[in-house]
């Protein structure tokens, strides 16, 4: 591998860090925002994003499948009156 090669194999390793600390940071925020049940539309408004696909993929499902954040509806996950709340046990972490 040149230099060259090895630089930006360099940055583009530092990216996919800072992308991670990026989306860990967005989820943290999420859930203190969440105190109280939430829309989709609030939790992506709040954390000032407007792709509904990549919020979904990137922030939302993690959240759900570790059980940081809970559905108020869970029988009906695409029930568009589901809300959204975080798990008491991972908020009080938050604090």
């Amino acid at each position: 591998m040149t230099g060259q090669a090895a630089a930006q194999a360099e940055v583009n390793k530092n990216q996919g860090e800072s992308d991670k600390d990026d989306v860990t940071a967005q989820a943290n925020k999420l859930l203190v925002f969440c105190s109280k049940p939430r829309s989709m539309a609030e939790m992506m408004s709040h954390l000032d994003l407007t792709h509904r696909t990549s919020f979904r993929e990137f922030i939302l499902r993690p959240l759900l499948s570790s059980a940081e954040l809970l559905q108020t509806i869970p029988d009906k996950p695409t029930s568009p009156n589901q809300l959204y709340i975080a798990n008491s046990q991972y908020r009080n972490n938050l604090k």
